[in-house]
């Protein structure tokens, strides 16, 4: 499910099939949803058969239980116009319908095929929209013109992993940064955003190369200098994992 999340969340959304016995293949066209509002059918494998009703829509979102792990529904459209179900939509519940089934769903993404150009529009789509936080040395902040969700900046920031030589960080390591550097700045980590999202740690790295340096305060009277070590290379930031407020972890969709 964490897949089919990410893929809507990066590309608006998956196409699935549901499998289903004629008999509830009926039931589903006529009476979309139960008294909750949200369609559920569960059946076995083996009473479908040969004569399985397949049927194909597209899957924009979803909605968790918070008071139950597991329990939730996909929000899909219909191919059956407006006037069916909620203006062609509905909701199907988690495990009902075979929906969601790895080799009947897929998402459509359109990537350059040369990885390098992709790292080359990347750094400049960002640049132009990076600043260092005046409030906390070594981080930076990302403004993006258009709203944008956080998800997308890790897969931006995915690639531009590319490039690392050594030490290159996963994208596991990329999400930790990115998530512990927002979670008290954003309010929702999965909803459509013009931030200002915060970067710290390795991502911070990663940009190092195409943020604009930041401005030199005034110049001021010399005065006799002390004795001081020799400067060194700063080292990384790591982000520290922020204790989330009441709204912290929203997982819109």
């Amino acid at each position: 499910m964490a897949k089919v999340k990410e893929q809507i969340m990066l590309t608006g959304g998956v196409l699935t099939s549901m499998a289903l016995s004629e008999a509830t293949f009926d039931c589903f066209a006529t009476s979309t949803t139960a008294a909750s509002g949200t369609f559920s059918a569960t059946e076995e494998a083996s009473r479908l058969g040969g004569t399985a009703v397949m049927h194909a829509v597209f899957c924009y979102g979803w909605w968790d239980n918070p008071r139950s792990v597991g329990d939730g529904y996909w929000m899909c459209k219909n191919s059956w116009g407006p006037g069916w179900g909620r203006n062609g939509s509905f909701n199907v519940a988690y495990g009902s319908a075979f929906t969601m089934q790895p080799d009947y769903t897929f998402a459509l993404q359109f990537n350059k095929a040369s990885t390098t150009q992709r790292v080359a529009d990347i750094q400049q789509r960002l640049k132009l929209d990076l600043t260092y936080d005046p409030t906390a040395t070594r981080y930076i902040l990302y403004t993006p013109r258009r709203s944008q969700r956080l998800l997308q900046l890790v897969q931006d920031l995915v690639i531009l992993s590319t490039t690392v030589i050594n030490n290159r960080p996963r994208k596991a390591d990329i999400v930790a940064d990115v998530v512990a550097s927002n979670l008290r700045f954003v309010r929702s980590l999965s909803a459509a955003s013009t931030g200002p999202f915060r970067l710290c740690g390795r991502t911070v790295q990663l940009l190092s190369d195409i943020i604009l340096p930041p401005a030199r305060p005034s110049p001021s009277p010399a005065v006799a200098p002390s004795p001081s070590p020799s400067p060194s290379t700063p080292a990384i930031e790591f982000c520290v994992l922020g204790r989330a407020g009441p709204e912290g972890l929203g997982m819109a969709s």
